[in-house]
């Protein structure tokens, strides 16, 4: 194995920002896809407030495994982590979007910069770049 550190790749500050918005469109088509997700899950209300009044009971350890009772439409232990999930990755997504918006901004065109492997993959690059 070698050392991802030690391998260096030049690329223009230009070459950076187009990977970066090939990388942000992707994310942005990841993130339209969850918000509609999240969307369905806002317009049904019953499940919403059953996800709202549940979810406060798990966070702080509240009747864990006491073999409460719930209703036909309470929403189930795995719809909960479902929508946790789903919020969890959003809220990632759109810290990543906001990471390479910051980029795009302030990285100079005709500037060489010295990526390392992960940073390469980061920033959006694939074998085709």
């Amino acid at each position: 194995m070698f050392d991802q550190d030690a391998i260096k790749f030049r690329k223009k500050g230009s070459e950076i920002k187009e990977a970066v918005r090939l990388r942000s469109a992707a994310l942005r088509a990841r993130l339209d896809h969850r918000n509609k997700t999240l969307d369905g899950l806002m317009s049904d209300r019953k499940k919403l407030r059953s996800y709202l009044v549940f979810s406060v009971e798990h966070r702080y350890g509240m009747h864990e495994s006491s073999g409460e009772l719930r209703s036909r439409d309470d929403i189930s232990s795995e719809e909960i982590e479902d929508i946790n999930q789903l919020c969890k990755r959003i809220r990632e997504i759109e810290a990543e979007l906001y990471r390479l918006e910051l980029m795009l901004t302030h990285l100079e065109n005709d500037k060489e910069f010295h990526l390392s492997l992960p940073e390469l993959v980061a920033y959006g690059f694939d074998v085709k770049t």
